[in-house]
């Protein structure tokens, strides 16, 4: 009786779903993406913190227009008209001491940078998002941003990247 039931639940979902009644589309990944959702847009993110490292802003639009592109069906468009679209602005990059030794030292060094995120779903607004995001990695004190900070922002950019998508997409 139960394998009966189970078999009647399965066929109706599968009945459901291709009668179009569904209307997110689920990936391996876990984001749940209106099935009407086409393209995503992703405008320049302009570095307005006080410290402006010169390959930031860049990285980090590519950054988050490849996560698109490797992780979606969607297509990118240039226009900002996407389905999905995103436009933001980096608003901190800034170092300070963490760790503090008994002699007043610091160990370390902590690197931070902080974007802010305007989602638009053009489909569906409540998804819609104006949000924070931001991530850090520390350094040793014997090392400067000079000598480490391409691979630390690399992090950074990947941590924050991945915390628009989910916030966008991966609805769980």
């Amino acid at each position: 009786m139960k394998l009966i039931k189970a078999i009647i639940i399965v066929a109706s979902l599968l009945a459901f779903s291709s009668c179009g009644l569904s209307t997110i589309k689920y990936s391996s990944n876990g984001a749940s993406i209106p099935v009407e959702a086409k393209t995503f847009s992703v405008d320049y993110i302009e570095n307005r913190a006080a410290y402006v490292d010169p390959i930031l802003s860049n990285e980090l639009t590519e950054e988050l227009k490849d996560k698109f592109r490797s992780e979606t069906n969607l297509s990118e468009v240039l226009d900002g008209d996407g389905d999905l679209h995103f436009e933001g602005e980096i608003v901190k990059d800034f170092l300070r001491p963490v760790n503090i030794t008994r002699d007043e030292y610091a160990a370390a060094t902590r690197l931070t940078i902080v974007v802010k995120v305007k989602y638009v779903n053009r489909l569906d607004d409540k998804f819609d998002y104006d949000t924070q995001f931001s991530a850090y990695r520390d350094m040793a004190e014997t090392q400067d941003r000079t000598t480490v900070g391409e691979s630390l922002v690399k992090e950074i950019i990947e941590q924050i990247v991945e915390d628009i998508y989910n916030k966008a997409v991966v609805n769980w």
